[in-house]
C-alpha cells in the first residue's frame, strides 16, 4: 500500500530541501503537538476564499500555543504539482510568491536550528 502525503507535506519537502542545506531540521508538525521552535506557517486549499486561514486563524492559535511564528503563506491546491517520483512543481505564480517568504524566513533564522512547518 502506497504512503499518500497531502499537497502541503508535499511543499513543505520541497521548501525544506533549502533549509536543510543551510543546516537546519524541517518537518511538518501537528498544531496538536505544537513543538516550542520557529515555525513558518503554510497552508494549501482548493480555492482562495481560504487565503486568509493563515493569518486569521492559524498564526493566532500557533501564536496562543506560545509558537514563534513567522509570516506563512497559502497556495492554491491546482499551483503544486506532484508526479509519480514524488517530485513538486511549483506553478510560477507560487514560486514567486512563496521566494520572498521562505528567504525571509532564512534570513532571520540564527545559525542552526530545527524548524517546523505547520
Amino acid at each position: 500500500m502506497a504512503f499518500l502525503l497531502t499537497r502541503t507535506a508535499h511543499l513543505v519537502a520541497h521548501l525544506g530541501r533549502r533549509f536543510v542545506d543551510d543546516g537546519h531540521e524541517v518537518r511538518h508538525v501537528d498544531v496538536r503537538n505544537l513543538p516550542a521552535e520557529a515555525l513558518l506557517p503554510l497552508a494549501t486549499g482548493g480555492s482562495p476564499a481560504h487565503v486568509l486561514a493563515v493569518d486569521y486563524a492559524l498564526r493566532p492559535v500557533l501564536t496562543s500555543l506560545g509558537a514563534e511564528v513567522a509570516h506563512g503563506w497559502f497556495v492554491l491546491d491546482r499551483h503544486i504539482g506532484v508526479d509519480a517520483d514524488r517530485a513538486v512543481t511549483l506553478a510560477p505564480e507560487a514560486h514567486d510568491a512563496l521566494t520572498p517568504v521562505v528567504e525571509r524566513f532564512r534570513a532571520a533564522l540564527p545559525g542552526r536550528s530545527r524548524l517546523a512547518a505547520a
